[in-house]
C-alpha cells in the first residue's frame, strides 16, 4: 500500500502532467495555425510562440519523468589502531580491516619515507615511544589484557584548526583507502565486462600510463601499481626464480610487498580525475561518478562487548577510527534521449552495493548477526554469574 506522502507526490505529478499537456496542445495548435501562411509577420510570430511552448513542455515532461537522476549512498567504515605500536589491528572476517592493514603494511615495509611519516606523526599520538621496525605481526589481533580491571572509554575527535595541518599519516591513510576503492572497482569492472563479447568499439581499458596525474597525486596507488621489475622488494623476491608467465595482474611476496596492476574497463570517453584529496571522479557523456573518502581523525564506538569478546583486545589500548565513504553519481539529462548502449553503464549500481557490503562496518555486524550473538553472550554471562552466587548444596534427604 502506498504511503500518504507518495500518494500526495503522485497527485502533484498528475496535476502538473495535465497542465503541461494543455500547454503542449495549445502550443501545437498555435504553431499549426501560424504555419498556414508564413509570409505574414503575425503568423511567423505565432509559429515561434507555438514551437517555444512545445519545446518547453517537452523539456518539463523530461525533467518530471526523470527527476531522480542523482543517487548517493554514504556508509561508515571502521578500523582499529594501536597507538603504542602505530599498527592496525585486524577484525576477523571484516574485509575492509584486512585489506587496509595489508596495504598499510606493504607501503610501510617498502618505502622508508612512508614509515617515517607514519611513526613521526601517527594517527593518534602515544607517550610510549616510537615502535621498532615493522613486522607482519603488528597487524594481527593483540591478546586481551587486564581482564576484570575497571575500564573507561573516551570519545574524541581530532579537529584540525584553521590554518593547521593534519598528521602526515592521515593523507597516507586516505590515499590507501582510495587505492582500495579503485582496486575494488577494477575487479568489479573486470567481472562485469567478461560477459560482453563485442564491446571493443564502446569500451576502453585504462591502464597505468593513462592516468599520470592520478599517480602523481596518490602515492600509494603509484607505489603498489609500479611494475615489479622497478621495485627492489620484488627484484629480491624474484632473484633466482623465474617470473610467472603470461600477464601479471597481482603479486604478493612473503615480506608483504604488493603489486597490483591498474586496469579499469570503462566507456571510451571516460575521464578519471582527482580534484581534491579523498575524491576521485569518473565522468563520461552519460554518467558522472564520484567516490569520496572522508577521514578527520574521528573516533567511533563499536557495539557493546565487541572489542573484548570478538576481537579479543583491551578497550583501553585500542582506538576505534571511523572513515566515511560516499558513492554518488548523476545521470546526465540529455543522455536519457539515447535508446541504446545503457548496458555499458549498469555496473554503477552493482558496484555501489558491492563496495558498501565489503567496507561498511554496519553491514559486517549484520552479516555476523552481532545483535543476536551479543544478546546470547550477555544471557550466558548473567546465568554464569547467578550460578556462582548460588550456594553449593548437596542432595536433600527426602522426608518420610
Amino acid at each position: 500500500m502506498l504511503g500518504l506522502e507518495n500518494i500526495l507526490t503522485r497527485r502533484g505529478d498528475f496535476i502538473q502532467l495535465v497542465l503541461v499537456a494543455a500547454v503542449l496542445a495549445f502550443g501545437v495548435n498555435v504553431a499549426a495555425g501560424g504555419a498556414v501562411d508564413l509570409t505574414a509577420a503575425p503568423r511567423a510570430f505565432f509559429v515561434i510562440i507555438g514551437a517555444s511552448l512545445v519545446a518547453v513542455s517537452i523539456a518539463w515532461l523530461l525533467a518530471v519523468s526523470f527527476r531522480e537522476r542523482h543517487f548517493t549512498t554514504t556508509f561508515e567504515a571502521c578500523f582499529l589502531f594501536d597507538p603504542k605500536d602505530h599498527a592496525l589491528v585486524l577484525i576477523d572476517g571484516y574485509e575492509f580491516s584486512y585489506d587496509l592493514a595489508r596495504a598499510i603494511h606493504a607501503i610501510l615495509s617498502e618505502n622508508k619515507a612512508f614509515r617515517r611519516d607514519w611513526d613521526a606523526e601517527p594517527l593518534e599520538p602515544s607517550s610510549r615511544g616510537v615502535p621498532e621496525s615493522p613486522s607482519a605481526d603488528e597487524f594481527r589481533p593483540k591478546a586481551k589484557k587486564h581482564a576484570g580491571h575497571m575500564q573507561f572509554l573516551a570519545i574524541t575527535r581530532l579537529d584540525v584548526e584553521e590554518g593547521g595541518e593534519e598528521p602526515k599519516s592521515a593523507p597516507l591513510l586516505r590515499e590507501t583507502i582510495e587505492y582500495l576503492i579503485l582496486e575494488e572497482l577494477s575487479l568489479h569492472l573486470s567481472g562485469y565486462f567478461d560477459d560482453f563479447a563485442d564491446f571493443g568499439s564502446y569500451i576502453r581499458t585504462y591502464e597505468r600510463k593513462d592516468i599520470p596525474t592520478l599517480l602523481l597525486e596518490n602515492r600509494v596507488l603509484s607505489l603498489l601499481t609500479k611494475p615489479v621489475e622497478e621495485r627492489a622488494a620484488f627484484i629480491r623476491a624474484l632473484s633466482g626464480n623465474k617470473q610467472p608467465e603470461g600477464e601479471l595482474h597481482s603479486m604478493l611476496t612473503s615480506s608483504g610487498a604488493i603489486y597490483s596492476r591498474f586496469q579499469l574497463t570503462l566507456p571510451k570517453d571516460t575521464v578519471i580525475t582527482r580534484p581534491e584529496p579523498g575524491k576521485i571522479i569518473l565522468e563520461n557523456s552519460r554518467i558522472k561518478l564520484s567516490l569520496t573518502v572522508e577521514y578527520g581523525g574521528w573516533n567511533t564506538v563499536a557495539p557493546n562487548n565487541f572489542l573484548e569478546s570478538y576481537v579479543k583486545v583491551d578497550l583501553m589500548e585500542i582506538s576505534q577510527k571511523q572513515v566515511n565513504i560516499t558513492v554518488e553519481y548523476d545521470v546526465k539529462a540529455l543522455s536519457l534521449l539515447r535508446r541504446s548502449g545503457w548496458e555499458y553503464y549498469k555496473w554503477v549500481d552493482s558496484f555501489a552495493s558491492e563496495l558498501e557490503s565489503k567496507m561498511s562496518f554496519s553491514h559486517f555486524l549484520h552479516r555476523i548477526n552481532w545483535d543476536s550473538v551479543s544478546a546470547l553472550m550477555a544471557m550466558l554471562k548473567k546465568e554464569q554469574a547467578e550460578t556462582r552466587r548460588s550456594p553449593q548444596e548437596g542432595p536433600r534427604e527426602q522426608s518420610k
